[in-house]
């Protein structure tokens, strides 16, 4: 493993880790890409939807975005599939960032929406897990497969987790892919519950607030399914999250739950595929102890910077990122 810590540092009046995480997802940063360097992309977008497999081998249907360049254009180099953060979509403000950053030099984006993320609640009965990754593996190599090149794979915060679980389980399905890049990835979910209890209240009600959100979306969608009006009740993230586990998937506990997603050092040994995991050493929600221990595997590159934030990496008050030009 290639250890890299980064000279890199935010601006002094940038250096705040509440701050970073707060602007890399804040409104004003949102509309500075949609409106200003991300216009030609997004106008550019195309909705595709990917017919998948769930674990259990049911169809399933994941929604993506592609901005494509022109036809005979000149290609920088191969396309990038992101994928969001828990909670996330294709228009979280840190997803179009990198999308406007990368195709304003001549790549191809895709941006991918896990089930139930971004306006997607009715496309699938079943309930998103973390553990959706047979799918998530299939809409890559789709998305390959439709583009006729191999893309690399970019992944931020639950979306880290997912990309590098791709990564591990790519060769076996035969998805060729280049490169991996795992932004703030939660490799160690099972911590995530303490770390949360150790949030200020702003970030709990935050994750809660869109959670509740999502939840209500399905619920409308599948009413005969679903009936969450007791769980949207329910203040603690760590029973929420076991309650809905428990009767809505093939898991009985958290353990079961977290142990299947878990990506500890020793699950990292058998990496093939090239991948690069982007963290801050200041992330308030994923703690930097999670990426100790990691095994000498050549494949694998980490990289830490001393300021960031959680998918910040706010470089100036533009709020553009540095994370966008180190990918």
């Amino acid at each position: 493993m290639n250890l890299l810590y980064d000279a890199w540092s935010a601006p002094r009046g940038l250096r705040s880790a509440d701050l970073q995480c707060f602007l890399a997802s804040s409104p004003a940063r949102k509309a500075a890409v949609r409106l200003g360097r991300g216009r030609r992309a997004f106008r550019r977008a195309q909705e595709w939807l990917l017919e998948v497999h769930a674990e259990d081998g049911s169809p399933a249907v994941l929604q993506a975005f592609a901005s494509l360049q022109n036809e005979g254009a000149s290609r920088a180099g191969p396309p990038v599939v992101v994928i969001h953060g828990w909670e996330g979509s294709e228009s979280s403000a840190y997803v179009l960032s990198l999308t406007a950053y990368l195709f304003n030099r001549s790549y191809d984006v895709v941006r991918l929406n896990l089930r139930d993320h971004g306006a997607t609640h009715h496309l699938n009965e079943g309930i998103f897990h973390a553990n959706r990754l047979r799918e998530t593996v299939e809409a890559v190599g789709a998305i390959g497969t439709r583009l006729g090149r191999a893309p690399v794979v970019v992944g931020y915060s639950m979306g880290g987790n997912f990309a590098v679980r791709i990564a591990l389980a790519a060769p076996a399905a035969r998805v060729e892919l280049p490169r991996v890049i795992a932004v703030n990835p939660g490799l160690r979910p099972s911590r995530f519950p303490e770390v949360v209890a150790g949030l200020h209240p702003a970030y709990k009600w935050y994750f809660l607030r869109k959670w509740h959100r999502s939840l209500r979306r399905k619920q409308e969608s599948f009413p005969e399914r679903y009936d969450f009006d007791r769980l949207l009740g329910e203040a603690n993230i760590e029973r929420l999250t076991e309650e809905l586990i428990v009767r809505f998937t093939e898991y009985d506990g958290l353990d079961s739950y977290f142990g299947d997603y878990e990506v500890p050092p020793k699950r990292l040994e058998g990496l093939e595929v090239p991948t690069t995991i982007l963290t801050a050493r200041d992330d308030p929600i994923i703690p930097i102890e999670d990426f100790q221990g990691f095994p000498a595997v050549p494949a694998l590159e980490l990289e830490i910077t001393e300021h960031g934030g959680h998918c910040g990496f706010i470089e100036d008050f533009r709020l553009r990122s540095w994370v966008d030009r180190r990918i």
